[in-house]
């Protein structure tokens, strides 16, 4: 992609969020009932705004929920945008959000931004126990438990303004907002930047030996970047024994390193301009770095990441 064309997407890119609508709605497909909630579904406001909100779910993932979340999903559009949160233990992955997203006729709330995003295990940033500002707390509940090495005791955080009107705490709401508005460019930011310094040693070099740098991230000290790679590209497969682990240094590290609900939204919410960016980027990385490849040029993978990051509407990080 040419760089005027580059920016042109940028462009285009920026004036679709600018154009969003001011209400902004949370969808949250989690085990509620473990908390106390009786039905299925229901509604919270956020303090200061009448127009925000957060829906909760509880849905197992079925065809019949899928119907039903897409109907929510609808609904909510015409207010304002939507973030969709989907737990994985509930039955749903990337194939999930790539029926839901395809079927809803994105162009036809073109004036609403929607997304999906996959959660689970405390990994994100939507959990208290992962963000003290988050949203999520312990089995079905906006509230948690915070170990503190500084103190005594544990410290209880709530993000619950009032639960008889059935309100959250603005600076929670807010805060999982604006990280969620660009995790898929942070996340991908932080692969490259952690990709390249751990290549450092390759990039001074005049003549690099065909396969030297994918034999130097095989190493087990680079496994986690290795799966991080794999999951980029879509080449870790579901149910392995490669997806466990990663899983595990999420664990450990108390950080989201899966990309399975990244693609689909970047061809849909983003568009097929970015999707195509993202193919190239994920050809490259798969058939160069990843392989024995003579000709592998390290500016042409940065290149390719930048070209990536630039088409992305907005900021990296708040």
């Amino acid at each position: 992609m040419s760089t005027a064309s580059s920016k042109a997407a940028v462009s285009d890119n920026l004036k679709g969020e600018n154009a969003s609508r001011q209400n902004r709605i949370m969808i949250v497909v989690w085990s509620w009932q473990y908390g106390g909630m009786k039905e299925y579904k229901d509604e919270w406001a956020i303090e200061g705004n009448s127009g925000d909100k957060l829906v909760r779910l509880d849905l197992k993932m079925s065809p019949e929920a899928k119907d039903l979340l897409q109907q929510t999903i609808q609904s909510y559009a015409q207010q304002g945008d939507v973030f969709v949160f989907l737990h994985r233990r509930h039955g749903y992955n990337q194939k999930n959000i790539k029926a839901i997203l395809e079927q809803l006729n994105v162009d036809a709330y073109a004036e609403s931004t929607i997304r999906c995003f996959l959660f689970g295990e405390g990994n994100d940033k939507i959990y208290i126990v992962n963000q003290s500002k988050g949203l999520l707390g312990t089995r079905g509940s906006f509230s948690a438990k915070l170990e503190d090495d500084t103190r005594d005791q544990a410290i209880y955080i709530n993000a619950i303004a009032n639960e008889e009107e059935k309100l959250l705490k603005r600076k929670h709401f807010d805060f999982v907002w604006n990280q969620y508005s660009h995790n898929f460019k942070a996340k991908i930011f932080e692969l490259k930047e952690d990709l390249f310094h751990s290549l450092s040693p390759f990039l001074f070099l005049k003549e690099i030996q065909a396969g030297a740098a994918y034999n130097y991230i095989k190493l087990n000290e680079n496994q986690l970047l290795m799966l991080r790679l794999l999951s980029f590209i879509g080449k870790l497969r579901k149910g392995s024994n490669l997806e466990t682990k990663l899983r595990e240094f999420e664990q450990q590290d108390r950080r989201s390193y899966f990309f399975d609900d990244c693609h689909i939204n970047l061809k849909i919410t983003y568009g097929e301009q970015l999707a195509h960016v993202y193919n190239e980027l994920c050809a490259y990385i798969s058939k160069g770095l990843l392989a024995y490849e003579p000709d592998f040029s390290f500016q042409i993978l940065r290149d390719q990441f930048d070209e990536m990051l630039q088409a992305m509407a907005g900021s990296t990080y708040d």
